[in-house]
């Protein structure tokens, strides 16, 4: 049993149509209902082609099957993911969960590391956010520490830190009514920043009509949850997201991912901690390493 199918026809449909979170959800409902969740207590992701195959459609901007199409060409988008800083967890309300002072610190750090970033490029950045108050405030050190060249986006609800597939081995809690209600969310959140670029139409041309053939990039900085960030990373590299909590990003982490034109995807790092010393690495209230 399956929760849904990435094939290229259904994600073309729905890329096609708008409204991603909508038409997700709403696939979700259909094969997820109270009595199909007490029938099926186990149900697993199912690729657009089994692994370890690679789907080349798998975000329905790829050649349809029996057709070729010329060599694709467009931006190269590098998707940097953040893990928010340290927080205080002894709250339960969101707008009470701050980040710590040690957090702004991570922040602070981050934002250097990614100031860099956008320094030596001259590609578009746009800096993305949950809308959870620890991401936010992430979110906001880091826009301080990079100056006006980012483009602020729009908090993204779809973003907020959730139970995003099961989880093998299994814990021991309710991972069902936790994946239920969570994935398709995190799921559309995923497919709004993970697709190969394509020039647009009016896109700048040489004087041949031609896109321009020099390559360009165009980054996307996510400050989000580690959850939502390990599902991502899985997802993108078409690896089974069942495997997510077998994966570990710090406070502050940062996982790079590159979507190329043809399709491609390499990740660069996973919860690389490298711009913080050792007094400032942390794993929620784990210090350090040794715990």
């Amino acid at each position: 049993a399956v929760p849904w199918n990435t094939g290229g026809g259904t994600r073309r449909r729905l890329a096609l149509s708008g409204g991603v979170a909508a038409s997700v959800a709403a696939s979700f409902a259909v094969a997820h209902n109270s009595s199909d969740c007490q029938r099926r207590p186990t149900s697993y992701f199912q690729p657009g082609q089994p692994y370890p195959e690679w789907d080349l459609d798998w975000d329905g901007r790829g050649p349809s099957l029996g057709h070729e199409r010329p060599q694709p060409s467009g931006p190269i988008r590098h998707i940097i993911l953040v893990r928010h800083g340290q927080y205080d967890e002894r709250e339960r309300e969101d707008a009470q969960r701050v980040l710590t002072p040690l957090g702004r610190e991570q922040a602070a750090a981050t934002g250097d590391r990614l100031a860099a970033i956008a320094a030596a490029t001259k590609g578009r950045v746009r800096l993305h956010t949950s809308t959870m108050t620890r991401s936010r405030q992430t979110a906001a050190i880091i826009r301080e520490k990079m100056g006006t060249g980012v483009i602020e986006m729009a908090p993204d609800p779809n973003l907020v830190e959730g139970w995003p597939a099961h989880a093998v081995p299994s814990r021991p809690r309710a991972q069902a009514e936790d994946m239920y209600r969570d994935s398709a969310r995190i799921e559309a959140a995923f497919r709004s920043l993970f697709y190969r670029g394509r020039w647009a139409r009016g896109a700048k041309a040489d004087q041949q009509g031609s896109p321009p053939r020099e390559e360009v990039h165009e980054y996307d900085v996510v400050v989000c949850h580690a959850n939502v960030i390990r599902y991502f990373a899985l997802r993108a590299l078409q690896l089974p997201p069942e495997a997510w909590l077998r994966l570990s990003t710090f406070n502050c982490s940062i996982t790079y991912l590159v979507v190329r034109p043809t399709g491609g995807v390499s990740m660069r790092s996973l919860g690389d901690v490298g711009h913080l010393p050792l007094q400032l690495t942390t794993f929620s209230e784990h210090r350090g390493l040794e715990w």
